[in-house]
């Protein structure tokens, strides 16, 4: 998925190409211009117009319906995915067929493109999936719910879903720009079938003041809509107390 300038997007086409499994990658984007255009001739890559201007849903349902294959990938323009992401993410729904989605470790990566230290960010998000660390697949409903019940340790660019499970499924909400990622996987947690983990750190997630998050963070949409997908799990006074906590570790993601 690419947007305007698009800084590092040809980092990560590049690495989507060097994958050891071999996958189909279109382009999708809503704000066409020369670089991007660019990108798609020189890497030869077929390229998805959106309308301009419907928001952050409509672009990710956009890219998400251009992919013909079984198994999607939202790949974000900021981050770079290891040579061996899709065969260990194929490898792992093949294993659970009836897998939702999988996911996959990560480590952060700042502007300067080198890896980030350890940080309250992402001491936050591996206690909260270290279910995931004990054994990387779950099917209960309680275990499932348990990875989002604190908030969201995701990276959603490590995300694949599996469409064969999901089909017709509604993924993104119009009622969330920020947290439209906790919201998709809570819902599709509640889904029959397994959720997936791949231990090892296969994306390096990029980090940095332009992207939604950051934005998200210091409009204070990003606490509103936490607090939003938090009353879902908890009575309202919990989910406050809660968001609260989870509010402060934001303070290294952007």
């Amino acid at each position: 998925m690419a947007h305007k300038n698009a800084p590092f997007i040809e980092e990560t086409i590049q690495s989507l190409l060097k994958q050891t499994y071999p996958s189909n990658v279109v382009l999708s984007t809503s704000t066409p211009n020369e670089r991007i255009l660019g990108l798609a001739e020189k890497y030869q890559l077929e390229i998805f117009v959106n309308e301009p201007g419907q928001g952050i849903v409509a672009d990710w349902t956009f890219a998400l319906n251009c992919a013909k294959t079984p198994l999607v990938t939202l790949a974000d323009q900021d981050d770079v995915y290891l040579p061996d992401f899709a065969r260990k993410t194929v490898d792992m729904v093949e294993q659970n067929p009836d897998a939702i989605f999988c996911f996959t470790h990560f480590k952060e990566i700042g502007d300067d493109r080198k890896i980030r230290p350890m940080n309250l960010t992402m001491a936050v998000k591996i206690v909260l999936f270290w279910p995931y660390f004990i054994r990387p697949v779950y099917r209960s409903r309680f275990f499932k719910r348990l990875l989002f019940r604190f908030g969201e340790p995701v990276c959603n660019p490590s995300v694949t879903y599996n469409m064969a499970v999901i089909k017709d499924h509604k993924l993104f909400d119009a009622d969330y720009s920020v947290s439209l990622d906790w919201d998709a996987l809570l819902r599709l947690a509640e889904l029959p079938g397994a959720l997936c983990f791949v231990r090892q750190p296969m994306i390096l997630h990029g980090i940095h003041t332009g992207t939604q998050t950051s934005f998200g963070i210091t409009s204070g949409k990003r606490f509103e809509e936490d607090l939003k997908v938090l009353k879902r799990l908890w009575p309202n006074w919990l989910a406050q107390i809660l968001a609260r906590l989870y509010s402060i570790s934001y303070i290294s993601n952007h």
